[in-house]
């Protein structure tokens, strides 16, 4: 990544700067300015244009943000190819957008606005942000610096300058295989087992089921010729049974005639007892029909009655109505005038008062006191006592009128009222007790026509029932013949039945020959089935097991390539020589700009204590020669662990170039030069230009706060006041 230009508006003390980084000549760029001038927030703002986050602070990014508009656009060359990247904050908000454009202004891989999809593209184009952080760009806390890193993302450095992503990719992907391959093997072996299982079951007896078959069939012709000599016994017997149901018919013919004539002679006799019931009560009926009549002719009498007395109810009713409405309209207006007269004695009440004011005052309201307000208002109410005083009489006279009226008024006997409501209720409780008694005799007095009738028939009634007991007797003459008859027509019905029962179990017997029949084809064919199954899993079985063997052959390949590729196969072995080549890079920094004194030895793996494999170490011993110690850097100076952290963090850098297809082209490292001495400053700028040539990096970034180091530097850019300017 080669810097052409930076636009930063509106983070820290930064209004609205531009740096054509284009102009700026020389290898080495100093960075330098007083403190809070903004040089790291400068620097930070280059890696913030891609990564989003501002590497040394620790709050939310928007903390350092101000204003409704802000944002950086950074313009950089990556291999060849110019992309623009822009991020819009809105700081009060808490808002942001991101995109990526090339230099046609397209966006980059639909990076226009949304957060995740451009931390996606620029995280598959230039690389993950902590690797940026452990190499290309030191940021002013160390932080994604080598020693600072766990063990875990030590191992994960390595694995992303190695490319070692495509490995993990064709382990998993051989995995992948595997676990179709184990899926397919574990198929075709259930499929083989279940072959064999079939290939290995005992044959069915075959000739056992056909010679057993074949007895039945013997029998069924047996049982067919029993069916036949039973079915022509049952004709014979049949014939005779024949003329049972003749005989059985007249038999019941004859128990019909004698059932209706026994109904017949008992519905005569209840006529011939009705008859009795009603000429026995002949007087009763006479007597109800003269009742009868007498009894409608008073309900009609008290029912005119009482038409006239409602009448002479409902006249009463009326002049009450009128009296009351009278004494109500006289009650109302007398309270008026109640009302009139209270008002009225009240106002000549305070017309007494305010006119006895008058008499009080020296002046009797007259001369130029005569316009007071107080005193007009007396003389007004003086000249109206008379009219209060005439006013009240009249109330009083048209009161004493009012009640002379109402007793004037004739009153309506409510006692004559109270009398007739007495008749009403009684002339109705008799008119309901003589209609009850009407209901009672109706119905008798309907029988009187029936007496004379009951007289004519009587005899004839009982001629009737003397015919039907003499028919009846002759029937029953007959019905005893022809029960004899019918007992010796029953016994052949009876041996026709029980030949024809015979005959019944045979055909069952028969049909159930024939079931057994079929079963034993149906055996025949299951057996004949389970042959062939037999026959066709043995032939099936050697190809699948052919099958299973290529299978079982691929599975140990992919299974070994999974391993091959994995952390455990040629990623550790990689990862291993590595370590190596990144110490000899560093060791070629501090020797050729600090001299032997240190050394650094990087270990990616430790043998177990077993002997029996290698676990993963990832750790950095530094060797001083001068103290004749080897260990931790934890025991070293702020400015001896600057030199070997600087040291091994550009020898990343410088193996992620060379290794890694996703490297920056230029060098940013901010303040690391704070904890060296005037002597060891200006050699780590020496360290600065070594890393720039071993890696081939185009340019190096730096903020220095010695004048003596900022010195040494190519070029300048100075930031003072938010201002930035870029000095040769």
């Amino acid at each position: 990544m080669i810097p052409l230009s930076l636009r930063v508006r509106g983070l820290t003390v930064f209004k609205d700067v531009s740096i054509d980084f284009k102009s700026i000549p020389g290898d080495l760029v100093a960075i330098a300015g007083p403190n809070g001038a903004g040089k790291s927030s400068l620097m930070e703002s280059v890696f913030f244009s891609l990564y989003r986050f501002l590497p040394t602070r620790r709050e939310s990014s928007y903390s350092y943000f101000h204003g409704r508009d802000a944002m950086i656009e950074f313009r950089f060359d990556w291999h060849g190819t110019e992309y623009r990247s822009v991020i819009n904050l809105d700081a009060p908000y808490s808002s942001m957008e991101s995109f990526l454009y090339d230099a046609s202004q397209n966006p980059v891989g639909g990076a226009s606005g949304k957060n995740r999809k451009f931390d996606e593209v620029v995280s598959k184009l230039f690389g993950d942000s902590g690797m940026i952080l452990a190499s290309s760009f030191a940021a002013q806390d160390k932080s994604g610096n080598f020693f600072t890193m766990e063990r875990g993302q030590r191992k994960q450095l390595f694995i992303q300058m190695l490319n070692q992503e495509i490995l993990t990719r064709i382990s998993k992907a051989s995995g992948a295989r595997l676990g179709f391959s184990d899926s397919e093997l574990m198929m075709k072996r259930l499929a083989l087992t279940s072959l064999e299982e079939i290939a290995n079951q005992a044959a069915p007896d075959l000739v056992s089921l056909t010679a057993h078959q074949d007895n039945t069939i013997g029998q069924l012709l047996q049982q067919r010729q029993l069916i036949s000599e039973l079915r022509e016994r049952c004709a014979i017997l049949k014939a005779k049974a024949d003329l049972f149901p003749d005989v059985k018919r007249r038999i019941t013919e004859i128990q019909t005639k004698i059932d209706g004539i026994n109904n017949r002679k008992r519905a005569l006799q209840k006529h011939l007892q009705d008859n009795l019931t009603i000429l026995q009560r002949a007087d009763e009926i006479n007597g109800a029909v003269t009742e009868l009549v007498t009894a409608r002719a008073d309900v009609e009498d008290r029912r005119r009655s009482l038409s006239q007395i409602a009448g002479e109810r409902r006249q009463a009713a009326t002049m009450k109505e009128g009296y009351d409405r009278a004494v109500g309209g006289l009650r109302e207006e007398w309270l008026k005038q109640q009302g009139t007269l209270k008002t009225t004695e009240v106002r000549k009440s305070e017309a007494e008062i305010a006119s006895a004011t008058i008499e009080d005052v020296p002046c009797k309201a007259e001369g130029e006191f005569a316009k007071c307000k107080f005193l007009t208002r007396a003389v007004s109410e003086k000249e109206n006592l008379d009219q209060y005083q005439v006013d009240i009489l009249n109330c009083r006279q048209a009161m004493l009128k009012i009640q002379d009226d109402q007793k004037a008024l004739p009153k309506p006997n409510l006692s004559f009222v109270t009398n007739l409501d007495a008749q009403i209720s009684q002339i109705e409780e008799s008119i309901r007790v003589a209609e009850r008694r009407i209901r009672y005799l109706d119905p008798l007095a309907a029988k009187v026509a029936e007496i004379g009738a009951a007289g004519a028939r009587q005899a004839e009634l009982e001629n009737q029932i003397d015919s039907d007991e003499h028919t009846l007797s002759g029937l029953s003459e007959d019905h005893v013949k022809l029960v004899a008859e019918a007992s010796e027509s029953s016994e052949v019905a009876a041996r026709a039945a029980a030949a024809s029962n015979q005959a019944t179990g045979a055909e069952a017997v028969y049909r159930s020959l024939e079931v057994s029949v079929r079963d034993d084809a149906k055996k025949i064919a299951e057996a004949e089935a389970i042959l062939a199954r037999i026959k066709e899993a043995k032939e099936k079985m050697e190809p699948i097991s052919r099958e299973v063997y290529l299978l079982d052959r691929d599975r140990r390949q992919w299974a070994l390539l999974e391993k091959a590729f994995g952390p455990t196969g040629i990623q550790s072995l990689e990862i291993d020589a590595a370590g190596p080549t990144v110490s000899a890079y560093a060791n070629d920094l501090l020797f050729s700009c600090f001299g032997p004194r240190f050394s650094l030895k990087l270990i990616t793996q430790k043998l177990l204590a077993d002997g029996s494999g290698f676990k993963d170490e990832f750790d950095a011993y530094v060797i001083d020669t001068e103290r004749g110690r080897e260990g931790s850097i934890a025991a070293l100076s702020g400015g001896e662990k600057v030199i070997l952290s600087e040291a091994i963090s550009l020898a990343v850098a410088i193996f992620n170039k060379g290794k890694s297809g996703i490297c920056w082209e230029s060098l940013w490292r901010d303040e690391c030069t704070g904890a060296l001495d005037e002597e060891n400053a200006p050699r780590y700028i020496k360290m600065l230009r070594r890393a720039r040539e071993m890696g081939h990096f185009s340019k190096v970034y730096f903020v220095a706060h010695q004048e003596n180091v900022r010195s040494l530097a190519d070029s300048k850019i100075e930031i003072d006041n938010g201002l930035v300017q870029a000095v040769s």
